[in-house]
């Protein structure tokens, strides 16, 4: 949606209803999917949805 944005004559309330999109949803992820996912998932999904840090 962004990328589409002409840069030298923005539709600025396209803009901001694009951001105000992108608000909601990481608000959505990191007050609702993330604490829900911590619950739920069993530490052994974590094991395996965690990357392995290198060394």
């Amino acid at each position: 949606m962004l990328g589409a944005i002409d840069r030298d004559a923005p539709d600025w309330p396209a803009v901001l209803g694009a951001l105000d999109l992108l608000h909601r949803h990481i608000d959505h992820e990191e007050h609702g999917l993330f604490p829900a996912a911590v619950i739920m998932l069993p530490l052994a999904a974590w094991d395996r949805i965690t990357p392995r840090q290198p060394g």
